[in-house]
């Protein structure tokens, strides 16, 4: 053998192991992707069978990994953001309910404000007297309605609180999945 085919021979063989390699890489992406395996380069170079250095040394490889990170992570956005959306519509339905409750409850209050004010104006006959019969069965009925209307009050506040409620976990649901699918996974910080 001479001096300058030992290089040559060396070369080649080197481009044959790259090959291979570059080979295996990408049969590991695509069985990773298909499983669902999330892409880094440690697991794809563990998968390949490959050193880690190669996964980042190699331009090629180097691309492979990125072009299927890319992918994952625009299928894994889009997946968190029909899931968000479902969520959102959950609670959005939640909220609008709880406001339409708290309509009904205004009209209802207004409504039994209006019948105290009527009954209120009756304790009188016309001459000014007050009847005393009436009055009894007025006071009653009065203390009834106060009652209904202390009911209404504490619904309708139970219906704002449900309907904050609602807002408040559509927001932290949409938040969650935000910060889930811009999250790192090479940053140990961003794993919490």
């Amino acid at each position: 053998m001479t001096a300058k085919s030992a290089p040559t021979a060396a070369i080649k063989a080197r481009k044959q192991t790259s090959q291979e390699c570059l080979a295996a890489v990408e049969r590991a992406v695509k069985a990773m992707v298909k499983a669902g395996i999330p892409i880094e380069s440690a697991s794809v170079a563990r998968h390949a069978g490959v050193s880690r250095t190669f996964t980042y040394q190699n331009e090629t490889a180097r691309d492979l990994i990125d072009a299927a990170k890319a992918r994952t992570k625009a299928k894994a956005a889009a997946a968190v953001e029909e899931r968000v959306t479902a969520i959102s519509d959950s609670w959005r339905e939640r909220a609008l309910n709880a406001e339409d409750r708290v309509r009904e409850q205004r009209e209802e209050l207004k409504g039994a404000r209006g019948q105290i004010a009527d009954l209120l104006g009756q304790i009188r006959d016309s001459e000014g007297v007050w009847l005393h019969d009436e009055r009894q069965r007025l006071l009653a009925e009065n203390d009834n309605l106060k009652r209904e209307l202390e009911k209404a009050r504490r619904e309708r506040d139970l219906a704002l609180q449900q309907r904050d409620s609602a807002r408040n976990a559509t927001d932290r649901a949409r938040h969650s999945k935000v910060t889930q699918m811009f999250r790192d996974p090479d940053n140990p910080r961003d794993m919490d």
